[in-house]
């Protein structure tokens, strides 16, 4: 196996294997019973592979080539249209496709600004039971402040954990809960793959599957946490913190919307059916150790990522002989030879039969470099 250099395909086969992962995941992170059995890592590493095959799409010299014959080389047909002179219609839309990620990107950084400027003008209030409890080791690391500006409780911060806490009447053992849950989203370094998340959304600013991918990320993320914490509670440890997060929301009811994109929350007011799905599954989680169970689901999930490099997608062609010059040569290599109509466009031709279409790359490795070439005419 050799790993060649990108290439148009491979990008192509790249996206469309990312854009299947995360339709998977969407699927699965709604399959309340499977996240009950195998917890969120399943579906973390699931994102990490998507992503990864996105910024890795590398071509594999012993790939087997899937053809299209009609929408592949439709599309590539449509694309290579000149609108006016040499502009084609591909340069319209790359050109339009770089301008939406610069100004989507200039947004983010915008709102990130407002954002920590709002931060810096909240109100805060001292608290006798917050100084008491924020003295203890776990969290000493963060800063925890009460302020009547906050909406609900929610953490952000890039190497220290700034958790804001609107006011609320609860018990130590339940604010201690909730504290925990925030600093679980710190921990686990929630904030970056947000960013992370808003940097692929502006790369592809033009797919709403992406936009509402979104909001799986952050459901995911709450499961995350909500399994961390519960992770070594009784039954009984569970209602009551459930009975925490319903407090929460009891005393932060009048909150309709919130900004979730630079923080994390335990109780998101703007998605009741996902706070339902984490309730079922804190208190149906099984009571097993799960560890076989992810074993098996990363060997699954890795072994479909790396087999995903071994299928590439290319446009295949059904050539008419006669319109091509080679057709008097092609009898001198014993019907092995190869037509280059441009580098984006190779094809392979065996015993005078139509094989595949190659890549660039594939013409400095035998066999193919042994091969006689011919132009082709399009």
């Amino acid at each position: 196996m050799v790993i060649d250099n990108v290439s148009a395909y491979s990008l192509i086969s790249a996206i469309i294997y990312f854009h299947v992962g995360i339709i998977a995941i969407t699927i699965l992170r709604r399959n309340t019973a499977f996240l009950a059995k195998c917890s969120t890592s399943a579906l973390l590493i699931l994102l990490i592979c998507s992503i990864a095959r996105i910024f890795l799409p590398f071509d594999i010299s012993n790939a087997f080539v899937i053809e299209s014959k009609m929408i592949f080389p439709g599309i590539l047909s449509i694309l290579s249209m000149p609108v006016y002179s040499e502009l084609t219609i591909w340069f319209i839309l790359k050109t339009i496709w770089v301008v939406g990620i610069v100004i989507i990107l200039l947004k983010a950084v915008k709102d990130f600004q407002v954002e920590i400027r709002k931060k810096d003008a909240y109100f805060t209030i001292e608290d006798e039971q917050i100084n008491r409890i924020s003295k203890e080791e776990i969290f000493q690391k963060a800063v925890i402040m009460i302020s009547p500006d906050v909406t609900v409780p929610q953490v952000t911060g890039v190497f220290k954990a700034y958790i804001y806490l609107p006011p609320l009447s609860i018990s130590d053992a339940d604010l201690k809960m909730i504290l925990m849950h925030e600093m679980l989203h710190f921990r686990g370094g929630d904030i970056f793959i947000k960013i992370f998340y808003i940097l692929l959304k502006a790369l592809f600013w033009w797919n709403p599957i992406v936009h509402i991918f979104q909001k799986e990320i952050y459901a995911l993320l709450e499961l995350r946490c909500d399994m961390n914490v519960t992770k070594k509670m009784s039954y009984e440890q569970r209602i009551k913190y459930l009975e925490c997060i319903l407090n929460v929301i009891k005393q932060t009811h009048f909150v309709k919307k919130i900004n979730i994109q630079n923080v994390s929350t335990i109780a998101n007011p703007n998605s009741e059916g996902d706070l339902q799905q984490r309730f079922r599954i804190i208190m149906n989680r099984d009571n097993f150790d799960s560890l076989k169970f992810k074993l098996r689901n990363l060997f699954l999930i890795i072994t479909l990522f790396l087999s995903s490099y071994f299928f590439i997608i290319q446009p295949a062609y059904t050539p008419d002989t006669q319109e091509y010059i080679w057709k008097e040569k092609i009898f001198e290599d014993n019907g092995n030879f190869l037509v280059i109509y441009n580098e984006n466009h190779i094809e392979l031709y065996m015993n005078n039969t139509f094989i595949r279409n190659v890549s660039k790359n594939e013409l400095e490795r035998p066999p193919l470099s042994k091969y006689k070439m011919y132009k082709g005419e399009d």
